[in-house]
């Protein structure tokens, strides 16, 4: 099954289980974040890609400059461990390492929860790449992608269960700076050769597509 059929059955169950009032809520905060300049200001294919530094989950420090010292690099910034929808992506890019790999192209997560936070999910999924905490999505920020949750689905959350302010690093407002999920393709020149980037944050690219990327450049 694609990533693509595993998100439309999740999207599919979490819609069924919201209210009416719930969802108009979501969409409205879709619709906030295009508002807000997502597509004309987040970097995309042809820029250079911010330089960063932030510790893996094993509290080791990781340099953007130094992954790209090793080859082109896959970056997925992901919401956190209880988004679904980003566990499913982490999933499906864990099972496409090896032929990531064999094209000379590393993985690395980026996500605003703790360090903590990171290991568990790393751990429960079993995965072969780092997840980077990245607290108040400051690097989120630099590429663009990060906003604040608005106060509304904040009371979603907290009904329904995910507890952000104490998964994520930063704590009082900026514990509520998420990203917009994105996928980025960054050739050893530090240029971005590929983005993907949705305010909908149900869709996400099938690592296929970013193979097929790898393999134009």
């Amino acid at each position: 099954m694609s990533l693509k059929d595993r998100t439309r059955e999740l999207d599919t169950a979490e819609m069924a289980a919201l209210n009416i009032e719930d969802l108009k809520l979501i969409q409205q905060a879709d619709r906030e974040v295009i508002g807000g300049g997502l597509y004309e200001t987040a970097v995309s294919a042809g820029n250079a890609a911010p330089g960063f530094s932030l510790l893996n989950q094993d509290e080791q420090s990781i340099a953007l400059s130094d992954l790209l010292g090793a080859g082109p690099l896959v970056l997925s910034f992901n919401r956190g461990s209880w988004c679904g929808y980003c566990r499913l992506e982490l999933v499906a890019l864990e099972q496409a390492r090896s032929t990531f790999t064999k094209k000379g192209a590393q993985i690395v997560s980026i996500a605003p929860q703790s360090i903590n936070a990171n290991r568990e999910l790393h751990d429960q999924l079993d995965l072969g790449f780092p997840i980077l905490s990245d607290p108040g999505a400051r690097v989120a920020s630099l590429y663009g992608l990060a906003y604040k949750l608005p106060e509304d689905l904040r009371h979603i959350y907290d009904r329904t269960g995910p507890d952000l302010a104490s998964l994520n690093a930063a704590k009082g407002e900026k514990a509520w700076m998420i990203p917009v999920p994105a996928t980025y393709l960054i050739s050893q020149d530090g240029q971005v050769d590929y983005t993907f980037f949705d305010a909908n944050y149900r869709n996400r690219l099938d690592p296929q597509e970013l193979i097929e990327a790898l393999a134009a450049h």
